[in-house]
């Protein structure tokens, strides 16, 4: 089964419970809610912590932690009949069920819209759709005889890498004594720690209680080619001779497919359409995410999602905006197409999905007027059995 929900899910991620609620939409439709349920409720099962958007295909086994803090786990003996409880909070109970019918509302609201195409009413939503851009990390460092902690901060300009790129590095400490001797060194390393690059800084500079640390990393074609998916930039600073050490994680791959066309868009029924024409390099199943942007206003308008297979050197990939989510905005174009995420899915022998890079950061693209479109509204006959399930359960 193909990751079907992929990016509605990471949208609605940081939510408790939401991941559970994902796992139970993206089964196949022919299995009744109670199947569904059955398999996805684990025994016993525990409220679920925010998690990050856009995960590597972690199975759900990975996401579940083991505790919950200020609530115990409690068991579901059947789902769709009698509850049995038991755990040591009293509000456990009433917490989950809390949780289940705010992720029902939030799907009710998406529902409205096909997954593919969600309209963009915030700068919170524009938030959720973004592509993973920096990769950062920081740590304070207790230190006897100091009344605050040390403060490090790495900062990565960039979480996916493509052989060729220049990444650039910055490490800040804070909170540093009056005079104090500061040093620091960076180097690429593998996630097991093997050395792989040296980083030099290209300035240094230290002002009253704070100092920062620049540098870049090329990450060259040659010499990266028997590199692993998954990387890191470790640091170690010393700071009057404590030692601080971080990483922060960088993704790397070569470019599995490139967006190298935007075609010509074109109005069928309530959608318009927006070809996507790729480079694939590596034939497999994939799934493309992007924002639709006003381009006069800049104002972002909808969020756009595709996935299928991409065979053979050409392929082509369609966005397909509905006309319901584009008239929340009431903008009529021209678009741009801009935040474009192309990720290929692991199959089941690989380890990690890779990613995709696009030519350009903004294609244009064609509207068409808002009355032209066909108004009936989409359809999805499994959206209110799906919403009526997790009112249910919700009410157990």
């Amino acid at each position: 089964m193909k990751k079907r929900f992929y990016l509605l899910g990471t949208a609605l991620a940081a939510t408790p419970l939401t991941a559970l609620v994902f796992f139970l939409l993206s089964q196949p439709q022919d299995e009744t809610p109670a199947v569904v349920a059955a398999k996805a409720l684990p025994s016993p099962l525990v409220a679920m912590q925010p998690m990050p958007a856009m995960q590597d295909s972690l199975s759900l086994s990975e996401q579940l932690p083991a505790t919950s803090a200020g609530i115990e786990l409690f068991n579901v003996t059947d789902v769709a009949g009698e509850e049995v409880f038991d755990g040591e909070n009293p509000y456990a109970a009433e917490v989950i069920k809390a949780q289940l019918m705010q992720v029902a509302d939030m799907y009710e609201e998406a529902s409205r819209y096909p997954v593919g195409s969600q309209p963009i009413t915030s700068q919170e939503d524009l938030a959720r759709y973004l592509p993973p851009s920096k990769s950062s990390v920081s740590t304070p460092f207790p230190v006897d005889g100091l009344d605050k902690p040390l403060g490090l901060a790495l900062t990565l300009s960039q979480h996916q890498a493509f052989p060729g790129q220049t990444i650039d590095v910055e490490l800040k400490l804070d909170n540093l004594p009056e005079g104090a001797s500061v040093e620091g060194i960076a180097q690429l390393t593998s996630l097991g720690g093997q050395w792989l690059e040296n980083i030099s800084w290209q300035s240094q500079t230290q002002e009253s209680g704070s100092a920062r640390f620049f540098g870049q990393l090329t990450l060259d074609a040659t010499n990266s080619r028997q590199w692993p998916v998954e990387l890191q930039v470790a640091v170690r600073a010393e700071v009057d001779e404590h030692p601080l050490i971080a990483t922060a994680p960088l993704k790397f791959n070569p470019p599995v497919a490139v967006l190298m066309d935007v075609g010509g868009s074109r109005q069928h029924l309530s959608e318009l359409l927006i070809p996507l024409q790729f480079q694939v390099r590596r034939p497999g199943y994939y799934f493309v995410t992007a924002n639709l942007y006003s381009a006069s206003t800049q104002a972002p308008l909808v969020h756009l999602e595709a996935e299928g297979p991409l065979q053979g050197i050409r392929a082509t990939l369609e966005l397909k905006a509905h006309a319901q989510a584009l008239a929340v905005g009431g903008d009529e174009g021209p678009y741009e197409l801009r935040d474009v995420r192309i990720v290929r899915s692991a199959p089941d022998n690989e380890p990690h999905d890779l990613e995709g890079m696009s030519l350009r950061k903004a294609w244009a693209v064609s509207g068409f007027s808002l009355g032209s479109y066909d108004p009936t509204p989409p359809q999805d006959e499994f959206a209110q059995e799906r919403l009526a399930f997790l009112r249910k359960l919700g009410q157990l």
